[in-house]
């Protein structure tokens, strides 16, 4: 992941923290600890699952060939336990969608079973699209039109500009922009390495990240392989009104 732009503007606030174990890759959102015991300070949140309050993004790696066995052993000086984190609780991160949990995966499409002169329903046996997520033409008649799935049909709740033909082709991720519909299976898994987004396995526990924008290409610019969805985190440390209770 990458910061792509402040709400407010301005230029991000970038602080040093103690790091309470490894963080193998830049790009990756950290949470603050929610432990008395250890290191302290701030470690890389899980890929599956929700996460406590986010700290901000690492822009640099702490690789585990470098950090110290004993991290709450070192003295405060000691720069190899620290990592670089933009902590603005109004940064949005870029994120790259994947079609699994494994980096760079390509997302997967489909062709619809059958053609619709309304262009609302792009039916296909072999998929489930994500319900509240973004359905959009990666090839034919809707190509690079965007719409949100309002069912599993995937049905959208606004007609695509043309009708829909079997011969088109489409994708699918699971987020839509300004969404909060925490139990409608919108939000992502982070992949294995924590710096992409894998975009379309269905959950609905992962309410760590609001959808703030989609970057959904068609196969003139590569979509499966290169799009993106802009993310900000749902809580936030530094962020208004957070509280000690939200960390237990």
């Amino acid at each position: 992941m990458e910061l792509v732009y402040l709400l407010g503007g301005g230029a991000p606030i970038i602080k040093k923290y103690l790091a309470t174990a490894a963080i193998a890759n830049a790009g990756v959102v950290l949470e603050a600890s929610d432990s008395l015991t250890g290191a302290g300070g701030v470690q890389a949140g899980p890929a599956t699952g929700v996460h406590t309050a986010a700290a901000g993004l690492a822009i640099d790696a702490l690789p585990s060939t470098v950090f110290p066995a004993d991290p709450d052993g070192q003295v405060n000086a000691d720069a190899s336990v620290y990592v670089s984190v933009i902590i603005n609780p109004n940064a949005v991160y870029r994120a790259k969608l994947a079609g699994s949990a494994t980096e760079d995966t390509a997302l997967a499409t489909f062709s619809p079973d059958a053609a619709d002169s309304l262009g609302e329903n792009a039916t296909d046996s072999a998929t489930t699209a994500i319900q509240g997520g973004a359905l959009w033409g990666i090839s034919g008649s809707n190509a690079g039109a965007v719409r949100r799935v309002d069912d599993t049909g995937p049905r959208v709740g606004i007609s695509f500009p043309n009708a829909i033909a079997t011969t088109d082709v489409y994708s699918y991720i699971g987020a839509w922009p300004c969404s909060a519909l925490l139990a409608a299976n919108i939000f992502m898994n982070r992949t294995t390495l924590l710096t992409q987004v894998d975009g379309q396995t269905a959950t609905t526990d992962e309410e760590n990240f609001y959808c703030v924008d989609l970057e959904l290409k068609d196969s003139s610019e590569d979509g499966t392989t290169n799009s993106y969805v802009h993310l900000i985190p749902t809580l936030h440390i530094f962020g208004a009104g957070m509280s000690s209770t939200l960390l237990t």
